[in-house]
């Protein structure tokens, strides 16, 4: 007698089924449950039930379809396709048209982010009441004031146009029906995650709902060739609330900043799939609305009269743009046993990297036992390397109680070593310093000897180059 050894295997095995837990945000699969997304830290996990056999969740497409199929598309060579030029129409704020690089192309969805009273239903509301003065129908859509609270603030901004139109409403469903029924040529919706569809489930603000807005918006305005403006929440941290699917859905995100200490605000372009990112606008906002700040010199430095001690400037790149910094330094006897370290528009690593360098290389100036303070005028956030020679000047200025002249730029980038670097841009920034009267550029040994000889012998201003920290001290 043989055994089968099928006979033993229980039936139940074959059709044996398996639960998934999967992010519906970021589509992450969990085989145990759980509440919250460790990848995108999002709550909106749903069950899936599947066989062994049936494909995994996410992967529900035929990767190999059969030859009965037929695509919809054709793929093109690029010898067929046609290369027109992106055309681009002025947003009617020229800080604004800078940082799109050029303007809004055709179907072009932008995300505008900044924390509350940046001014960005102001800003969005300009650049409508541009479109209708030029017989462009605009809809400006909100979901978080009312119809007349926006037309209050449009009467002060000086809105007349009729072809302006305003729709108060949570719907995603009456914003594309109304868009579509008057033709608009442009829509702002403020914001994202005031929106919703009746055909969601989800309440008002929820991760769904603000995603698949996003996407819907997107549809229309790429279907219908609509440039559409979302102004959307960030986080403390500069990300997009909610669904971390909503920046691929959007061709551009701009993030605003802005400080209470300076009435400026600066606009900066993260993501741009029709242009260059990393570029800057640099914008003030007054009683009669967002203006443009096309120099914004005279509210990033201060005079150029008096030397003080622990004060320098430098000239930094700022998004494509070339900007004036003042970086001012403290440095007192410590008051507690462990020195303070405080850096304001200065990432603090860097100043802490910067005194640690200095305390090496100049011993003499005790700032082992002093307490450091620096911040840049109106705490402008500085990113650029290049500003490191400033803050060195500052520092040493403040510690020697040595007046530092207001009219020299310190440009360059110090090392671990303490050495000077950093040639990039030089040109540019010793025209700009010319510009704006300074008499002096201190900067990188290399940077100096790529310079034409006409700027090295320039009798207007004069550059120095230096290649070690230890050089700065009898230049201050």
């Amino acid at each position: 007698m043989t055994d089968d050894i099928t006979d033993t295997i229980p039936v139940m095995a074959k059709n044996k089924t398996v639960v998934e837990y999967v992010c519906d945000d970021c589509g992450a699969t969990y085989m145990k449950e759980t509440f919250r997304c460790s990848n995108c830290r999002g709550f909106n996990i749903s069950e899936h039930v599947r066989t062994p056999d049936a494909p995994k969740a996410g992967l529900k497409i035929n990767t190999r379809p059969d030859s009965s199929y037929v695509s919809k598309t054709k793929a093109l060579t690029v010898s067929e396709l046609n290369p027109e030029a992106i055309q681009r129409t002025s947003t009617g704020v020229p800080e604004l048209d800078r940082v799109l690089d050029g303007g809004l192309v055709p179907g072009q969805v932008v995300l505008i982010g900044a924390e509350p009273g940046f001014g960005k239903s102001t800003l969005c509301l300009e650049v409508l009441s541009s479109f209708a003065d030029r017989g462009i129908p605009a809809l400006y859509a909100t979901g978080e004031e009312s119809a007349e609270q926006v037309a209050d603030r449009a009467r002060r901004l000086g809105v007349r146009s009729d072809d302006l139109k305003i729709l108060a409403t949570s719907s995603v469903e009456d914003v594309l029906a109304t868009a579509s029924e008057m033709g608009a040529g442009v829509i702002c919706v403020d914001s994202l995650q005031a929106m919703a569809s009746e055909a969601l489930d989800g309440g008002l603000g929820s991760v769904s709902q603000s995603k698949e807005a996003s996407f819907a918006f997107r549809a229309y305005a790429k279907d219908n060739r609509v440039p559409t403006l979302l102004i959307s929440q960030f986080t403390k941290s500069d990300e997009v609330a909610g669904s971390n699917q909503i920046p691929h859905a959007v061709d551009t995100i701009l993030v605003g900043e802005s400080d209470d200490e300076t009435p400026l605000k600066f606009l900066r372009s993260r993501k741009n799939r029709n242009g260059r990112t990393g570029l800057t606008a640099v914008l003030i906002h007054e009683e009669d609305g967002i203006k443009s700040v096309s120099d914004p010199s005279t509210y990033m430095i201060g005079g150029m009269d008096d030397d003080l001690s622990g004060s320098a400037k430098t000239i930094v790149n700022d998004g494509g743009r070339f900007l004036p910094v003042e970086v001012d330094a403290l440095c007192a006897p410590a008051a507690y046993g462990t020195p303070q370290r405080q850096f304001n528009g200065i990432p603090a690593p860097r100043g802490k990297v910067l005194v640690a360098r200095l305390t090496v290389t100049n011993p003499e100036q005790g700032l082992d036992q002093m307490d450091v303070f620096l911040s840049t005028m109106n705490n402008i956030k500085v990113s650029d390397a290049n500003a490191d020679l400033a803050v060195v000047a500052a520092i040493l200025s403040s510690a020697m109680n040595a007046k530092s002249s207001k009219k020299t730029a310190w440009i360059g980038e110090v090392s671990l070593t303490g050495q000077v670097r950093g040639r990039g841009q030089i040109l540019e920034r010793v025209e700009e310093a010319k510009r704006l009267g300074f008499d002096r550029v201190v900067c990188s040994k290399a940077a100096y000897e790529s310079l034409p000889d006409k700027v090295k012998n320039s009798r207007k201003i004069q550059v120095v180059g230096v290649r070690l920290l230890n050089e700065v001290v009898h230049l201050l």
